[in-house]
């Protein structure tokens, strides 16, 4: 069974006013931060990114880190697209997905859903859910969800939830990880992330 990490930084990051993957959280850029989590549980990783990112990432990141951009027929359409772009451009079986805005997250939150997959193997997704809320940028996806996803994209269907609600999913509820799924939007945000104020 191989994993891939497939880490999505492709976001336009209106918001926050810069791309988030390069804001930094104790000196590291947050697409660090993610992956120094994502590399004891996968077997490879992988960076998806937008065109004008590209050569930004390429000057940073390791040799062994692959960084491509959207498949041009979806660009620009979410992270779902990201997700299949990732998919597609590789060869694995499972894929853990996690947006680059979430500095918080750890390996142990990866390794509880691979644990999951491993109960619930007809499960195409394993996503966790925090306070109710589901997380589908932060989950565990199989390779079978490609061509649904592929599907949505062209009928212009672009939601995580359209997807969730296109396949077999294993929703596993998650206690006192709510930091872990904290993701940066504003700049007042990531104030509070570096501890600037209260």
């Amino acid at each position: 069974m191989k994993i891939t990490g497939i880490l999505l930084a492709g976001g336009e990051s209106r918001r926050f006013g810069s791309p988030k993957a390069f804001a930094t959280y104790c000196d590291k850029p947050f697409y660090q931060v993610v992956l120094n989590q994502l590399h004891p549980v996968v077997d490879e990783a992988m960076i998806v990114t937008k065109m004008n990112l590209l050569k930004q990432f390429n000057m940073q990141v390791a040799e062994n880190i692959r960084v491509i951009k959207d498949e041009e027929a979806f660009e620009g359409m979410g992270p779902l697209a990201g997700i299949y772009s990732g998919i597609n451009q590789s060869n694995g079986d499972y894929y853990l997905t996690v947006a680059c805005d979430m500095p918080f997250v750890t390996d142990g939150l990866f390794s509880l859903l691979i644990e999951e997959q491993l109960i619930h193997r007809d499960a195409m997704a394993i996503i966790p859910v925090s306070s109710g809320r589901r997380q589908p940028l932060c989950a565990l996806y199989h390779s079978s969800c490609q061509p649904v996803i592929e599907e949505l994209l062209i009928s212009g269907k672009r939601r995580m939830n359209d997807l969730l609600q296109s396949i077999d999913v294993h929703f596993v509820e998650v206690e006192n990880r709510e930091r872990q799924f904290l993701n940066v939007n504003t700049r007042e945000e990531f104030k509070l992330v570096q501890g600037e104020i209260d």
